[in-house]
C-alpha cells in the first residue's frame, strides 16, 4: 500500500519537471511508462473534474485514450498504445502542473485513511466489470452535451475507481461506482426535463 502510494507520488512529482510549455498525452504516456495504464488513466480523468476541462478538443482525445486503455485491460493487454493523433493531443504546462498539484493535495489528505479493503472487487473478473463501466463513463464524457456537470461526474467516477484499484481500496471502488451511477441518473433527468419543456 505504502509503496503504491509513494509510487504515484513520484510519479506525479516527475510530470511536474516537464519544461516544455505544451506537454502531449504521449508524452505524459511515455514519462509513467508502458504498463502505468491505470495512473495514466487517473491524470487524464482529472482535468474533466476540475474548472478548466473544457480545453477545446481534450475532453474527445481524453476520452479515446482512456477508452482505449480500458479495452486494453478488459483483452488482458496491460502496456499502453494509443493513436498518433490521440499522443498528438496536448495540454498547458501550466494546467498539467495544476493536475498534479490537484492531486498530491488530494492523497496528502485521504492517504491515511487508505486501506486494502473489499479485496474481492479487485479480483481478475470484478476488474474487468469496472473497466467496462469505466468505458461507459468514458462514452459519456466524449458525448457532445452542453450541460454543466456532464464531465466531473464520469470524470470523478473514472478517478475514484482507478485510484481505488491502484490502492486496493474497494470502499474508494463503491464510491466511484456511485459517482457514476449519480452522473448517468442526473443526465437522464436533465434530458428528460429538457424534453419535457420543449414539448
Amino acid at each position: 500500500m505504502k509503496h503504491d502510494i509513494e509510487n504515484l507520488k513520484d510519479n506525479l512529482l516527475k510530470l511536474t519537471e516537464i519544461q516544455e510549455q505544451q506537454v502531449s498525452i504521449g508524452d505524459i504516456a511515455d514519462r509513467l511508462g508502458a504498463s502505468a495504464g491505470v495512473l495514466l488513466a487517473i491524470v487524464l480523468a482529472t482535468p474533466m473534474c476540475l474548472p478548466f476541462a473544457n480545453i477545446p478538443g481534450i475532453a474527445q482525445a481524453v476520452s479515446v485514450a482512456m477508452g482505449i486503455i480500458f479495452l486494453r485491460y478488459i483483452q488482458g493487454k496491460d502496456t499502453i498504445w494509443l493513436p498518433e493523433k490521440v499522443r498528438k493531443t496536448s495540454l498547458t504546462n501550466q494546467n498539467l502542473k495544476k493536475i498534479c498539484s490537484f492531486l498530491l493535495k488530494s492523497i496528502s489528505k485521504i492517504e491515511k485513511f487508505l486501506h486494502p479493503r473489499m479485496l474481492f472487487l479487485t479480483s481478475n473478473a470484478s476488474l474487468k466489470l469496472l473497466y467496462s463501466f469505466c468505458i461507459l463513463m468514458v462514452i459519456i464524457l466524449a458525448l457532445p452535451l452542453v450541460i454543466p456537470l456532464t464531465n466531473f461526474f464520469p470524470g470523478l467516477a473514472i478517478l475514484l475507481i482507478n485510484f481505488g484499484i491502484m490502492q486496493r481500496d474497494g470502499y474508494i471502488i463503491i464510491s466511484g461506482l456511485i459517482t457514476g451511477v449519480a452522473g448517468i441518473l442526473f443526465i437522464a433527468y436533465v434530458i428528460i426535463w429538457g424534453m419535457r419543456l420543449v414539448m
